[in-house]
């Protein structure tokens, strides 16, 4: 297997995840890591990943709204790094997302089985604003595959060398049949 091929090392890598209810219904969001990637016979290094956010959740018994605001911030200290390319690139991006959604259900029943039947409308809206990333190197992230929870997340990639900008509305419709007796989905 040639060094290309070989996934880097991660020596030290040290991950924080934090979520704290806030000030007047708000909640506080916290993901920071730090990762020393290393690789023979290429570009490695350092990255540092700081994702605070703040989200206000509005929840009752038939809907949900949930409006976030974040900031992202990427920085680089790397080592062999093509020529022309810095050494110590960084990427600042902001983040508004707002997630909202109604839960209608009713009693029904199937094959003589009384069960729950729901719709579950939901909307996303998620903004990111464009910002070129070239100069980052790819130590660990890769675009995530087409899915029904993708529609719903923050970003199209699994890690933080890249950061998708984003200005989409995602709408869905979820309906379930549940057992009145196991609370299962039939």
């Amino acid at each position: 297997i040639s060094s290309d091929d070989r996934p880097y090392r991660r020596l030290p890598q040290l991950k924080v995840t934090l979520e704290d209810d806030g000030f007047a219904g708000t909640t506080h969001h916290l993901d920071a890591e730090y990762v020393h990637f290393h690789r023979d016979d290429t570009v490695r290094g350092h990255r540092l990943d700081l994702f605070p956010a703040i989200s206000l959740p509005l929840h009752n018994s038939w809907s949900f709204v949930e409006p976030k605001l974040g900031a992202r911030y990427t920085a680089y200290r790397l080592d062999d790094q093509p020529a022309g390319l810095s050494d110590d690139p960084s990427n600042f991006s902001g983040i508004f997302s707002v997630d909202s959604g109604l839960y209608f259900d009713r009693t029904t029943s199937y094959f003589s089985k009384a069960a729950n039947h729901t719709l579950e409308p939901r909307l996303y809206y998620l903004y990111v604003p464009e910002d070129s990333q070239d100069d980052q190197p790819i130590f660990d992230t890769t675009e995530l595959d087409f899915s029904f929870d993708n529609l719903f997340r923050e970003s199209r990639f699994t890690g933080p060398d890249r950061f998708g900008d984003a200005n989409q509305v995602t709408l869905a419709l979820t309906s379930r049949v549940v057992s009145d007796r196991s609370g299962a989905e039939l």
